[in-house]
């Protein structure tokens, strides 16, 4: 099929950093960045690590995907704090003392219940699981199920609605 559209490669340029991990509990150790858009705003989830063995994943929020805010979420402690931005954390889910690559997407499934739109999957270190989870704001996560407890999974494990088969 011929075409006028031409392919054309572009110089990158260097910026000023749009992200920069510098909150006690994500310590110099922070990756796996997921992100999405909702429709709002823009999404980043990103795994965080410390030294002191401390290990988790974040949200920040953006309306450009230039200006990153960590918004309080409340929900796990660090350091005697819940003022942070970790939703997720090893141990805050049954049986779910190893896990690793927690992977967000939003379901834009028409038929996905409203309390769903948000889901991720992860991997249980070492138990050969992957696990999914769903949430309604995108923040507070609960179990869904388990998608295979078979195999070993490395890496960002991710998934999607495909409207054209109708079907994660």
């Amino acid at each position: 099929k011929k075409t006028t559209a031409e392919t054309r490669v572009h110089h990158p340029v260097k910026r000023e950093p749009v992200m920069i991990y510098d909150a006690p509990w994500e310590g110099n150790n922070s990756h796996f960045q997921t992100m999405l858009f909702d429709g709002e705003k823009y999404m980043m989830y990103y795994y965080a690590a410390t030294k002191q063995r401390f290990e988790g994943f974040c949200v920040a929020t953006s309306k450009d995907c230039i200006k990153w805010e960590r918004p309080n979420c409340g929900m796990v402690e660090f350091e005697g704090s819940k003022n942070n931005n970790i939703i997720v954390r090893k141990g805050i889910f049954p049986d779910h003392s190893s896990f690793d690559n927690f992977s967000v997407f939003y379901d834009n499934n028409p038929n996905c219940p409203k309390d769903e739109k948000y889901k991720a999957v992860s991997m249980w270190c070492g138990m050969g699981k992957l696990r999914a989870y769903c949430s309604e704001d995108g923040i507070h996560f609960r179990v869904h199920s388990v998608i295979t407890e078979e195999g070993e999974f490395d890496s960002i494990n991710l998934a999607f609605w495909d409207s054209e088969k109708k079907k994660y």
